[in-house]
């Protein structure tokens, strides 16, 4: 991450005097936005009820994350052409807006048109806003405080971060009621998407409200690592450990968007029950978020990576186990209906949680402990462009539901989670042992946002 060392003036200081609120307040209304247009349990779930294919469900999950890897193609010679971060960061933001008022335009006509019609437009809605999304985050780093102390800019963007995660849970509550009320998938529905291009507005509005964004220098000096430049880390064995087990995980989570379908074919799930899992989920990624950090910097960044597919195994046995065991004689002597199952499936989503901060958290400070820091930039932008790639692999996913079943989907998934955890224990010790907590000064910061 490149943060200017030039000496802010007088009129820069009293500029961005007023800078952190707008970024926090941008980060607290993305986080908003970001959990009401959940793609593998809300997006996933609205699309089934509403008739929409398996390659539909599974596509929200496929733009979500191979649109970080897409917008490393896109920004680049943007960021050339256009010369000034603030110029894409203005033209991304508006194109994120349009995105926003189309998604709310078919929020508003959800219960009212053609369902399997809407699906469709709302998945190239999505596709357009996470792929200017990403393409903003490669330059917003320089329009949020682009002046001042390097320390208070660290500072500010991890407490942007937890401002974030905390919004993202008040938001997931919002949500969880608002698909608990009375009425129909396409009245709930589009109140809960109306609510998504909202807060995409209102952050967009925001960010291009801070200040000191539009006094950065022309042309600054960020160094954009390539993946091909990241083809130099495959030379150390310890990499290699890491993307082969990074790239087992991705594999086995391509089944992430048919979990919550098959909670709604197997047991019934109703919308307000979706909504309970993704606030469940988002309470796990806050826990995750405090919690991860903390046991990195008292053992290493690699235990949290080592611990993730342990907990993506037991959701995934917990979720084939469930139907069958509320099925059983046994089950039945002792409870009267199914809400003690589904109470259980929807818990496994806080797991899910865990499983995501801990990839946040743990990657990119693992990746920099384990290679020299000018191999391991290169090497993050290279993870993350394989990780893209590798998310397609949902799309395989839906072939799989469609050739075969859920159950079959599930089944390979688990198989992949185990072998993730054997690669687990084969993971390299880091170089360097991170000591303090992660943000602090003294420890090294990843330097590319993404999907490590």
């Amino acid at each position: 991450m490149y943060f200017s060392s030039r000496q802010p003036t007088a009129r820069s200081r009293r500029a961005n005097h007023f800078t952190p609120v707008n970024a926090m307040l941008n980060g607290a209304l993305q986080a908003l936005a970001d959990i009401a247009l959940q793609p593998v349990i809300l997006l996933a779930a609205i699309a089934y009820l509403l008739g929409g294919s398996s390659y539909q469900i599974a596509g929200f999950a496929v733009v979500s994350l191979a649109s970080w890897a897409l917008a490393d193609w896109i920004a680049a010679p943007l960021r050339v052409m256009l010369r000034r971060d603030f110029r894409l960061v203005t033209i991304g933001s508006v194109i994120r807006l349009l995105a926003a008022i189309a998604i709310g335009i078919i929020g508003v006509r959800l219960a009212d048109s053609n369902a399997p019609d809407q699906v469709r437009a709302l998945l190239v809605a999505y596709a357009v806003y996470q792929l200017a999304s990403a393409v903003i985050g490669r330059a917003n780093v320089h329009s949020i405080h682009g002046t001042g102390a390097l320390g208070s800019r660290r500072g500010l963007f991890h407490g942007r971060a937890l401002v974030g995660v905390v919004a993202a849970v008040i938001g997931a509550g919002a949500v969880w009621s608002a698909l608990g009320a009375t009425g129909t998938t396409g009245d709930n529905g589009g109140l809960v998407l109306l609510l998504g291009a909202i807060g995409i507005a209102s952050a967009t509005w925001f960010l291009l409200a801070i200040p000191g964004n539009r006094r950065i220098e022309p042309r600054s000096p960020y160094r954009n690592h390539t993946a091909r430049q990241g083809l130099a880390a495959l030379q150390s064995r310890a990499y290699r450990r890491y993307l082969f087990f990074r790239s087992l995980m991705a594999l086995s989570a391509a089944a992430d968007p048919f979990l919550i379908v098959f909670g709604l074919e197997k047991l019934g799930l109703r919308l307000g029950e979706v909504g309970a899992a993704l606030a469940i989920y988002a309470a796990g990624h806050l826990l995750g978020t405090v919690v991860w950090p903390r046991w990195a910097a008292a053992r290493s960044a690699r235990a949290p990576l080592q611990i993730t597919p342990l907990l993506r195994l037991v959701v995934l046995v917990v979720a084939v186990s469930i139907p069958s065991i509320s099925a059983s004689g046994l089950y039945a002597g002792r409870f009267d209906g199914p809400e003690v199952a589904i109470r259980c499936f929807i818990a496994i989503f806080g797991l899910l949680g865990l499983v995501t901060s801990a990839n946040n958290v743990a990657s990119q400070p693992y990746l920099l402990a384990i290679l020299p820091e000018d191999v391991a930039r290169p090497a993050i932008a290279l993870t993350n462009t394989i990780l893209g790639v590798l998310a397609f692999g949902a799309l395989a996913a839906a072939f799989l539901v469609e050739r075969f079943s859920l159950e079959a989907l599930l089944y390979v998934a688990v198989v992949l989670a185990f072998i993730g955890l054997v690669a687990s224990g084969m993971l390299a010790a880091s170089r360097v042992r991170v000591r303090q907590r992660y943000g602090t000064r003294g420890l090294r910061r990843p330097v590319v946002r993404g999907l490590v």
